[in-house]
């Protein structure tokens, strides 16, 4: 299979001889077609911080899903924020000198699927994705993506046939017999119809070791190999339609994580089954799962069966973070040799620290953040009552490194100040370094149950 631009598929389709060539190229023309629901999206990254931080560009490939132009992209990792994405635009496929105005919205933390708006109008195209795609090995299928160094975003097609749908949890479908376009792109069947998107992926090898099987996950470089079915992302795609502005809630029962049962485990089950971690003492499960519990049925049904202990977990997992909040369900589990159930009803999932506020102060070389609402189920209860910011990343050799300063610390204060919010501490902050650039900033932090007092010099030039 070959990777071809829009103009050399022209020319195949007017010069191919035999049928079957022929077929494959008016496929292929048929595609390039579709290239209109695609635009690239490019922003520059830009931090807030203290001093100057060079901005960071970045492009990636999104797809119109509303004639009212919003759009989806795998391109923006989950973490990034409003807020620090600067000249966010859109731009046509084949068009160089074109750009359209564009806001970012929200990422879905269950798919990785980010959604943009354009602001400004333009001539939108959607795609519409089959809920239930035909994935029967043999299809032919096409994709179509743009050159990601073109400056005219010039369209391009590939081809080839399913071979095998694995599960990793979720479908992922292996192309053979050629590949697809870059990540991002729409997989098109014959007739017409999106069916999925390419996308690198991790895969999961088994590993025998010195202490047994391993698991390991490893991830697919080699684009064009793999594609998500639109049956896996659709209904994500379908509420961003209904509630473009507001981000999709996931559900989760107050269990912070689940673990593989393998031949390493503690306990072991004859039966697929998944391990209570850590439960959140103020989660809905802090009455009825303790840590250790063997879950292996919900709602009655055995938990699935599939070739590994992580694949098991992850199964499991995606099924509960699919799951409506207040939802209840009934847990079969095993605890000290005996099998009871046991009710927990869904809750929203808090709210991680991907989207709190957050700052860098580049002459001390450390960045804090606000508290995020998942803190207080993963912190001890006294210092997740706390009023302050975390230090999210120390950076190594800093002044703020060498006085020993530490990730995970509570700032309580500045200069005597106390600060809980990022606005705050930014004014604090920024004030004394501009008017002493050579003075140390003291800080009150909070560091599991002792207070600690750190005076930082900032860098010398």
């Amino acid at each position: 299979m070959k990777r071809v631009g829009v103009l050399v598929v022209a020319a195949v389709w007017m010069c191919g001889p035999a049928a079957a060539e022929d077929a494959t190229s008016q496929f292929l023309a048929a595609a390039s077609t579709k290239a209109n629901v695609l635009m690239q999206v490019s922003y520059d990254y830009v931090q807030d911080a203290s001093g100057p931080i060079p901005a960071q560009k970045y492009t990636a490939q999104a797809i119109c899903i509303t004639r009212e132009g919003l759009f989806m992209t795998f391109g923006i990792g989950a973490g990034m924020q409003a807020q620090e994405m600067k000249d966010l635009r859109l731009a046509p496929s084949g068009e160089s000198d074109k750009s359209i105005k564009a806001e970012f919205l929200w990422s879905d933390r269950e798919t990785g699927i980010s959604f943009l708006r354009a602001t400004e109008a333009g001539d939108f195209v959607p795609a519409t994705f089959v809920a239930s795609p035909s994935l029967k090995v043999g299809t032919k299928i096409a994709s179509v993506g743009l050159f990601e160094d073109d400056a005219a975003h010039t369209p391009y097609v590939g081809v080839g046939y399913i071979s095998a749908t694995l599960r990793v949890p979720s479908a992922i479908v292996l192309i053979t017999g050629g590949s697809a376009t870059n990540t991002g792109s729409p997989i098109l069947n014959e007739a017409g119809e999106f069916i999925g998107i390419t996308k690198s992926q991790f895969l999961r090898y088994q590993v025998s070791t010195n202490q047994g099987i391993q698991e390991m996950s490893m991830n697919s470089r080699t684009l064009g190999q793999f594609f998500q079915p639109s049956s896996e992302f659709v209904h994500v795609v379908e509420y961003a339609k209904r509630n473009p502005a507001r981000p999709r809630v996931l559900s989760w029962i107050g269990v912070l994580n689940f673990r593989p049962v393998d031949d390493n485990s503690v306990v072991k089950a004859e039966v697929p089954a998944v391990a209570v971690g850590r439960v959140a003492p103020e989660g809905p499960a802090s009455s009825t799962l303790k840590e250790g519990d063997l879950i292996v049925k919900v709602d009655g049904k055995g938990l699935e069966k599939l070739p590994s202990p992580g694949l098991i977990h992850d199964a499991f997992v995606l099924k509960l973070v699919r799951m409506a909040p207040n939802q209840t369900l009934t847990l079969t589990i095993r605890r000290d040799g005996k099998e009871s159930d046991v009710q927990v009803v869904t809750a929203p999932q808090p709210q991680d620290d991907t989207l709190a506020p957050r700052f860098i102060v580049t002459q001390l070389g450390f960045r804090v953040r606000e508290r995020a609402e998942l803190d207080k189920f993963i912190m001890p209860p006294d210092v997740a009552k706390v009023d302050a910011l975390v230090v999210l990343q120390v950076v190594q050799g800093s002044p703020a490194d060498r006085q020993g300063l530490r990730t995970g610390d509570l700032i309580v204060s500045v200069n005597t100040e106390a600060v809980s919010k990022v606005a705050a501490f930014k004014t604090k902050v920024t004030a004394a370094l501009t008017k002493s650039p050579t003075s140390a900033v003291t800080f009150v932090v909070r560091r599991g149950s002792e207070t600690h007092t750190f005076t930082i010099p900032p860098a010398t030039p």
